[in-house]
């Protein structure tokens, strides 16, 4: 890792506002590993691309909320059809109306829904104190919804989720190999996708991994691989050479953001199997096939 030039932009750091240090995966989905970056590309990104994807409705905010972070997921009640939102995390179901009333004759009913603490907010922005509230609440006839259905709509946009890719395996790739890939083709044709100078056109099943680990597995008994398909929560990036090209898969907290990107780009001359670079604490586990298979024959 250098702080000579920013490995998404290629500049000196100090002509984009500095060097800072960027988390490689997603800070918010539990990313650890890091590198050096300049401050605007690192700031584009988080504003741009990482932002809009973790938005509530979104497929990265989803992800956070089964990591007990993000924000509540908005969607509709079975039992009542207008916008509630959901929070995983907490269990809180809040209505974007809390409050209805219902006039008849000279008597008036309020209706206040949702969770007891958006309940309770209610009263105290009424001026209630908190023995009040929770007198009024106690002796309140409550509505269980316990039976309901929420329904929600998830949505994952393919071209930032193109980007982020992009972003991340620049990043590891600098880790993995070097100033050989930060400033070769495939550095360059990842900048292009990353900065939307460049679409992606071709895209392969990232079920792949899952078959390299049992092809490995099978005619390789003796020898230990490390597992290419990620195991719940993970983050990690694969690098699949193809015959001149490479394939770019990348799991955020398990997630795909995307397929198997293919980009017109080969990996540095050395690389002849699939490199993982998986998150950790303390820097990514970087493991090239090629090489483990080489010291499995030598030990064995």
């Amino acid at each position: 890792m250098t702080r000579d030039l920013c490995p998404y932009c290629l500049r000196p750091p100090e002509e984009g506002a500095g060097p800072t240090r960027d988390h490689v995966f997603v800070r918010a989905l539990g990313g650890r590993t890091q590198v050096w970056c300049c401050r605007d590309c690192n700031s584009t990104v988080g504003h741009d691309i990482e932002g809009p994807l973790q938005k509530p409705g979104e497929l990265l905010n989803l992800v956070a909320q089964v990591r007990g972070v993000g924000r509540a997921i908005p969607g509709t009640l079975s039992a009542a059809d207008e916008p509630i939102t959901y929070d995983l995390a907490t269990t809180e179901l809040r209505f974007a109306k809390p409050v209805a009333v219902e006039q008849d004759g000279d008597q008036r009913t309020y209706e206040l829904r949702g969770s007891p603490k958006q309940v309770r907010r209610i009263l105290r922005d009424q001026g209630l104190d908190s023995e009040t509230a929770d007198r009024l609440i106690a002796g309140a006839r409550h509505n269980d919804m316990a039976d309901q259905w929420i329904t929600t709509t998830v949505a994952h946009n393919l071209a930032l989720a193109h980007r982020l890719v992009a972003k991340v395996a620049i990043g590891a790739g600098e880790l993995a190999f070097g100033e050989a890939f930060t400033g070769g083709r495939l550095g360059a044709c990842l900048r292009d996708v990353l900065w939307a100078r460049a679409t992606i056109t071709e895209q392969r099943d990232p079920a792949l991994l899952v078959k390299y680990d049992r092809v490995f597995a099978n005619s390789m008994p003796g020898i230990s691989f490390p597992r290419l398909a990620p195991g719940p929560g993970e983050s990690q990036v694969v690098f699949v050479p193809l015959k001149g090209r490479t394939i770019v898969i990348v799991h955020i907290a398990g997630v795909i953001l995307g397929a198997g990107l293919v980009l017109d780009a080969a990996l540095p001359a050395w690389v002849e199997l699939p490199v993982l670079v998986r998150d950790r604490q303390g820097g990514a586990d970087i493991h090239d096939l090629a090489v483990c298979l080489l010291d499995g024959v030598v030990g064995s």
